[in-house]
């Protein structure tokens, strides 16, 4: 195991990078200072049999969105945690825990739809049940920091669910659902 400190957007607990360290102690604080422009490997196209090197795509993250969690990982290499989620949990003494979890196998669909003035501004989403879960939180991000968020339930039945999110404009967008890989679309 190897101790590391992972910098997550908190809905969804999708890793932003993280850090090896050999020293635990207080993580720093994160101040809402400005917005934080990163970038996340995702496979384009989508994740498929015969997966394409992951492309660096950007987007915008307002700070009071990311959190840090300091966590033990069954991995060495910090570019690893792109293969993972954090999830939170509160301990009985009422103190959050994280912890990594790898990603669902399965894939997230994400088409654009629309017409008139509405033309490919509407983020269609089709999301499989991720194991036992019963709620899926969601974000669809622009590049200019733009996002809508949304929750989908399975209910005890349901194997997928789709919802339709409308964007301000026609540009690229990152998808991000709880426990899979993020999804790009041009």
């Amino acid at each position: 195991m190897t101790a590391m400190v992972v910098l997550y957007v908190r809905s969804v607990g999708q890793p932003l990078g993280a850090l090896s360290t050999v020293v635990p102690g207080e993580l720093p604080p994160l101040g809402p200072a400005s917005t934080l422009r990163v970038t996340l490997p995702i496979p384009d196209p989508p994740p498929a049999p015969v997966l394409d090197p992951p492309l660096p795509r950007p987007i915008a993250v307002d700070p009071k969105d990311v959190r840090l969690a300091a966590v033990e990982a069954e991995f060495d290499d910090p570019l690893e945690v792109f293969q993972w989620r954090v999830v939170t949990t509160t301990g009985p003494d009422g103190t959050e825990q994280h912890r990594l979890d790898r990603l669902g196998s399965g894939r997230v669909t994400v088409t654009r739809q629309g017409s008139g003035t509405n033309a490919n501004r509407v983020i269609v989403l089709t999301v499989p049940r991720l194991g036992s879960e019963l709620q899926l939180d969601y974000e669809v991000r622009n590049e200019a920091g733009f996002t809508r968020d949304g929750r989908l339930d399975f209910g005890r039945t349901g194997n997928t669910r789709t919802d339709r999110v409308l964007m301000p404009d026609t540009g690229a967008v990152v998808v991000l659902v709880e426990g899979y890989a993020p999804v790009f679309v041009k």
